[in-house]
């Protein structure tokens, strides 16, 4: 029962992760179109 109620936090952690990732990376898109070059090269070095 542990293992499972373990698994199941990290599973919703990981799914709440990728809501943020997912959100930031439409922030970073939107930077990306009306932002000036600087902006643009910063967002894809930390994406990678």
């Amino acid at each position: 029962m542990r293992a499972e109620s373990v698994d199941a936090q990290v599973a919703s952690l990981s799914a709440s992760q990728m809501s943020e990732v997912l959100s930031l990376s439409a922030t970073m898109s939107q930077l990306e179109k009306r932002g000036p070059p600087d902006i643009y090269r910063f967002a894809g070095k930390s994406a990678t």
